[in-house]
């Protein structure tokens, strides 16, 4: 997960990202089920949960920080027949939270989600790149 990879501080390939998002126009759009999932896996590579609760806080500051009620991806989706997922039914969350926020991008490592790039959900909308974090960072450096 790119976002647990953020944890490592300066010495993690992720601080730049990080930085990127902070200081540019990007946010991270959070739901219930995503959080969950960040928890686990911070707990089972054996980060302290105040990690993932101090990166938060740094996001939050900034107001780069958005949760998604479930009520509102439901709603949203609701909207869309027939969206194409991921192989693996447990990362649906992130698409599902992307077009509820007409997120412009999706940064992974995951390889059932790069799969689907570019993901068109509707033809009247741009696209969601599901970009890895390098690619991700050398098409926006710019911006």
């Amino acid at each position: 997960m790119v976002l647990l990879g953020m944890l490592g501080g300066q010495n993690s390939p992720y601080y730049e990202l990080k930085n990127k998002i902070i200081d540019k126009c990007y946010k991270i759009q959070f739901s219930k089920q995503i959080m969950k999932e960040y928890q686990g896996k911070v707990k089972k590579k054996g980060f302290p949960m105040t990690a993932l609760q101090t990166l938060s806080s740094d996001f939050q500051q900034k107001n780069k920080f958005v949760f998604l009620p479930s009520s509102l991806i439901e709603s949203k989706l609701k909207n869309y027949d027939n969206l194409k997922m991921p192989d693996d039914p447990d990362d649906n969350k992130f698409i599902e939270a992307a077009i509820a926020s007409c997120c412009g991008y999706i940064v992974t490592k995951d390889s059932r989600l790069l799969v689907l790039d570019p993901y068109i959900f509707n033809h009247k909308e741009e696209p969601i790149r599901i970009l890895e974090p390098n690619t991700f960072l050398n098409n926006n450096n710019s911006t």
